[in-house]
């Protein structure tokens, strides 16, 4: 049988320990930092996934605004795009791109501005996160590029 005066020192004994308690620190302290560590792999790879959607863009609309109607040009001097083959280079650009940078483009948008001789192209491609799909409420993030070019007068 134990008696009052042990049973009070073990309790005040077990509440005046301390040991386990760095350790337990430096588990939460880890794992925060891990967690962090993984959002912000995520957060980076979308900025990435973004950039070469752009590089994507922007080189398509070179592309495109580099196909000139060379009869426009010999007979009358003017710089007038060729719809049909800036639809053909544009399109032919970014799927070339789109495969060496293995880059998903889910849908292209190429307008031609004939007036302002300017080809716009806008990609959308959707980028799956990792980490982030673990919270609450994330799912994939919707990319977008847009990039215009007009071809070079000099």
């Amino acid at each position: 049988k134990i008696s009052k005066r042990r049973r009070v020192m073990i309790d005040t004994d077990f509440q005046n320990n301390e040991r386990g308690t760095f350790t337990v620190w430096s588990l939460s302290l880890c794992l925060i930092l891990f967690l962090l560590a993984g959002l912000s792999v995520d957060v980076w790879r979308a900025f990435d996934a973004r950039r070469e959607l752009n590089e994507i863009a922007d080189t398509a609309a070179r592309a495109g605004a580099s196909e000139i109607d060379v009869e426009q040009r010999r007979l009358y001097g003017r710089i007038v795009l060729d719809p049909a083959q800036v639809e053909t280079a544009t399109q032919d650009s970014i799927e070339t791109n789109s495969e060496l940078q293995r880059v998903e483009v889910d849908s292209v948008n190429i307008d031609i501005d004939e007036p302002v001789n300017e080809v716009d192209v806008e990609i959308h491609s959707t980028f799956s996160f990792f980490l982030l799909k673990m919270l609450p409420g994330a799912s994939d993030a919707d990319v977008v590029a847009r990039s215009s070019a007009r071809p070079f007068q000099g």
